[in-house]
Protein backbone atom coordinates (compact mmCIF):
# COMPACT_ATOMS: atom_id res chain seq x y z
CA UNK A 1 0.00 0.00 0.00
CA UNK A 2 3.16 2.41 0.66
CA UNK A 3 4.30 1.89 -2.42
CA UNK A 4 1.24 2.30 -3.95
CA UNK A 5 0.30 5.46 -2.38
CA UNK A 6 3.94 6.38 -3.67
CA UNK A 7 3.29 5.31 -7.30
CA UNK A 8 -0.20 7.44 -7.68
CA UNK A 9 1.09 10.55 -6.62
CA UNK A 10 2.10 13.09 -9.56
CA UNK A 11 6.11 13.96 -9.62
CA UNK A 12 5.62 17.25 -7.77
CA UNK A 13 8.19 18.39 -5.45
CA UNK A 14 5.50 20.20 -2.87
CA UNK A 15 4.31 16.73 -2.10
CA UNK A 16 4.89 15.87 1.57
CA UNK A 17 5.48 11.87 1.09
CA UNK A 18 8.54 10.56 -0.84
CA UNK A 19 9.44 7.32 -1.16
CA UNK A 20 13.16 8.60 -1.35
CA UNK A 21 12.75 10.74 1.50
CA UNK A 22 15.85 9.81 3.01
CA UNK A 23 19.32 9.22 2.34
CA UNK A 24 19.14 5.85 3.33
CA UNK A 25 16.34 5.12 1.35
CA UNK A 26 17.93 6.70 -2.13
CA UNK A 27 21.15 4.42 -1.59
CA UNK A 28 19.36 1.61 -1.20
CA UNK A 29 17.05 1.75 -4.55
CA UNK A 30 20.32 3.17 -6.45
CA UNK A 31 22.32 -0.22 -5.59
CA UNK A 32 19.62 -2.30 -7.25
CA UNK A 33 19.45 -0.06 -9.96
CA UNK A 34 21.33 -1.94 -13.09
CA UNK A 35 24.00 0.83 -15.08
CA UNK A 36 22.54 2.17 -18.68
CA UNK A 37 23.00 -0.70 -21.22
CA UNK A 38 25.59 0.45 -24.21
CA UNK A 39 22.41 -0.24 -26.54
CA UNK A 40 20.26 2.60 -24.99
CA UNK A 41 23.31 4.81 -25.52
CA UNK A 42 23.99 4.06 -29.35
CA UNK A 43 20.56 4.43 -29.67
CA UNK A 44 20.00 8.07 -28.29
CA UNK A 45 23.39 9.23 -30.21
CA UNK A 46 21.79 7.42 -33.18
CA UNK A 47 18.29 9.46 -33.35
CA UNK A 48 19.83 13.10 -31.85
CA UNK A 49 20.33 14.94 -34.81
CA UNK A 50 22.72 17.12 -32.16
CA UNK A 51 24.01 16.07 -28.95
CA UNK A 52 24.00 19.44 -27.32
CA UNK A 53 21.57 19.40 -24.51
CA UNK A 54 20.30 16.02 -23.11
CA UNK A 55 17.67 16.08 -20.22
CA UNK A 56 17.43 12.90 -18.14
CA UNK A 57 13.70 12.95 -16.95
CA UNK A 58 13.42 10.95 -13.42
CA UNK A 59 16.91 10.69 -13.26
CA UNK A 60 17.21 9.27 -9.88
CA UNK A 61 20.50 8.80 -8.60
CA UNK A 62 21.97 9.64 -12.02
CA UNK A 63 23.00 6.27 -13.74
CA UNK A 64 21.05 7.21 -16.65
CA UNK A 65 22.93 10.62 -16.99
CA UNK A 66 26.25 9.68 -15.92
CA UNK A 67 26.72 7.57 -19.36
CA UNK A 68 26.05 10.77 -21.66
CA UNK A 69 28.60 12.98 -20.28
CA UNK A 70 30.89 12.78 -22.92
CA UNK A 71 28.66 12.45 -26.13
CA UNK A 72 26.37 16.05 -25.13
CA UNK A 73 27.72 19.78 -24.36
CA UNK A 74 25.52 19.15 -21.54
CA UNK A 75 23.79 16.84 -19.72
CA UNK A 76 20.60 18.12 -17.02
CA UNK A 77 18.87 15.62 -14.82
CA UNK A 78 15.44 16.31 -13.34
CA UNK A 79 13.72 14.33 -10.46
CA UNK A 80 11.36 15.21 -7.90
CA UNK A 81 13.55 13.72 -5.04
CA UNK A 82 15.97 15.83 -3.39
CA UNK A 83 17.48 12.47 -1.69
CA UNK A 84 18.09 11.03 -5.35
CA UNK A 85 19.29 14.78 -6.27
CA UNK A 86 21.63 15.00 -3.37
CA UNK A 87 22.79 11.73 -3.95
CA UNK A 88 23.65 12.20 -7.97
CA UNK A 89 25.49 14.62 -7.21
CA UNK A 90 27.65 13.18 -4.64
CA UNK A 91 28.53 10.26 -7.41
CA UNK A 92 28.86 12.48 -10.44
CA UNK A 93 32.39 14.23 -10.74
CA UNK A 94 31.47 15.43 -14.64
CA UNK A 95 31.66 19.34 -15.05
CA UNK A 96 28.77 19.16 -17.74
CA UNK A 97 26.27 17.57 -15.99
CA UNK A 98 23.95 19.32 -13.74
CA UNK A 99 20.94 17.81 -11.36
CA UNK A 100 17.77 19.65 -10.82
CA UNK A 101 15.23 18.98 -8.07
CA UNK A 102 11.40 19.93 -9.93
CA UNK A 103 7.99 18.24 -11.28
CA UNK A 104 7.88 16.65 -14.28
CA UNK A 105 4.60 18.14 -14.93
CA UNK A 106 6.34 21.62 -16.10
CA UNK A 107 9.93 21.05 -17.06
CA UNK A 108 12.43 24.02 -16.43
CA UNK A 109 13.41 24.61 -19.88
CA UNK A 110 12.81 26.81 -22.96
CA UNK A 111 10.85 26.47 -25.89
CA UNK A 112 12.96 24.65 -28.53
CA UNK A 113 16.12 24.51 -26.27
CA UNK A 114 16.62 20.89 -25.94
CA UNK A 115 17.85 18.22 -28.41
CA UNK A 116 16.88 14.73 -26.31
CA UNK A 117 14.52 13.88 -23.64
CA UNK A 118 15.38 10.59 -22.01
CA UNK A 119 13.07 8.64 -19.67
CA UNK A 120 14.34 5.36 -18.02
CA UNK A 121 11.47 3.19 -16.37
CA UNK A 122 9.47 6.36 -16.04
CA UNK A 123 6.37 6.42 -17.97
CA UNK A 124 4.03 4.38 -15.68
CA UNK A 125 4.38 6.97 -13.19
CA UNK A 126 2.90 10.37 -15.81
CA UNK A 127 0.45 11.63 -16.79
CA UNK A 128 1.80 10.53 -20.50
CA UNK A 129 -0.37 13.46 -22.80
CA UNK A 130 0.85 15.90 -20.82
CA UNK A 131 4.44 14.53 -19.88
CA UNK A 132 4.07 14.68 -24.14
CA UNK A 133 2.84 17.91 -24.76
CA UNK A 134 5.83 19.24 -22.15
CA UNK A 135 8.58 17.55 -24.13
CA UNK A 136 7.11 18.72 -27.13
CA UNK A 137 7.12 22.45 -26.17
CA UNK A 138 11.31 22.01 -24.91
CA UNK A 139 12.46 19.93 -27.70
CA UNK A 140 14.12 21.55 -30.45
CA UNK A 141 12.96 20.70 -34.32
CA UNK A 142 13.97 17.35 -34.89
CA UNK A 143 14.69 16.75 -31.50
CA UNK A 144 13.65 13.25 -29.66
CA UNK A 145 12.43 11.69 -26.92
CA UNK A 146 13.70 8.58 -26.00
CA UNK A 147 11.76 6.03 -23.20
CA UNK A 148 13.87 2.57 -22.28
CA UNK A 149 11.80 0.30 -19.73
CA UNK A 150 13.09 -2.81 -18.53
CA UNK A 151 10.85 -5.67 -18.92
CA UNK A 152 8.74 -8.16 -16.36
CA UNK A 153 10.99 -11.12 -14.93
CA UNK A 154 11.49 -14.20 -16.57
CA UNK A 155 12.40 -17.88 -14.91
CA UNK A 156 13.08 -21.26 -16.45
CA UNK A 157 10.63 -22.17 -14.20
CA UNK A 158 6.59 -21.77 -15.40
CA UNK A 159 5.57 -21.49 -12.52
CA UNK A 160 7.88 -18.84 -10.77
CA UNK A 161 6.83 -16.98 -14.41
CA UNK A 162 3.41 -17.29 -12.93
CA UNK A 163 3.61 -16.01 -9.47
CA UNK A 164 5.46 -13.24 -10.70
CA UNK A 165 3.03 -11.83 -13.16
CA UNK A 166 0.43 -12.46 -9.77
CA UNK A 167 2.69 -10.01 -7.49
CA UNK A 168 3.39 -7.84 -10.47
CA UNK A 169 -0.39 -7.73 -10.98
CA UNK A 170 -1.17 -7.38 -7.62
CA UNK A 171 1.06 -4.59 -7.46
CA UNK A 172 0.13 -2.50 -9.77
CA UNK A 173 -3.56 -2.83 -9.66
CA UNK A 174 -5.56 0.11 -10.58
CA UNK A 175 -2.34 2.61 -11.38
CA UNK A 176 -2.30 4.36 -14.89
CA UNK A 177 -1.23 1.89 -16.96
CA UNK A 178 -3.59 -0.76 -15.29
CA UNK A 179 -6.41 1.71 -16.47
CA UNK A 180 -5.23 1.37 -20.40
CA UNK A 181 -5.01 -2.56 -20.15
CA UNK A 182 -4.67 -4.91 -22.95
CA UNK A 183 -5.11 -3.50 -26.87
CA UNK A 184 -7.21 -1.03 -25.89
CA UNK A 185 -3.85 0.74 -24.32
CA UNK A 186 -1.40 -0.57 -27.02
CA UNK A 187 -4.13 1.81 -29.74
CA UNK A 188 -3.82 4.75 -27.46
CA UNK A 189 -0.22 4.66 -26.65
CA UNK A 190 0.46 3.92 -30.41
CA UNK A 191 -1.67 6.96 -31.58
CA UNK A 192 0.07 9.33 -29.15
CA UNK A 193 3.04 8.52 -30.54
CA UNK A 194 1.93 8.83 -34.28
CA UNK A 195 0.82 11.99 -33.39
CA UNK A 196 3.90 13.10 -32.27
CA UNK A 197 6.01 12.04 -35.01
CA UNK A 198 3.88 13.12 -38.01
CA UNK A 199 1.26 15.93 -36.61
CA UNK A 200 4.12 17.67 -34.05
CA UNK A 201 7.36 16.73 -35.25
CA UNK A 202 8.47 15.37 -32.29
CA UNK A 203 10.41 11.93 -32.86
CA UNK A 204 9.98 9.47 -30.09
CA UNK A 205 11.33 5.99 -29.51
CA UNK A 206 10.40 3.50 -27.46
CA UNK A 207 13.01 0.38 -26.38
Amino acid sequence: NEYKSYLRMSHDPTKKYDLFGTEEAAKKYSSYTPPLSARVVEHVLRRSTEHVLLVDAGCGSGSSSRPFAKHFKSVVGVDYSDAQINLARGLTSEDNISYMHTSLDTLPFEDASVDCVLGVMLIQFLDVPHFYKEVDRVLKKGGCLVLHGKGSPSFKDELLNKRALYIKNKLFKGLWHDRYSGKMFQDLHFLLLLLLNLILGVNVFCL
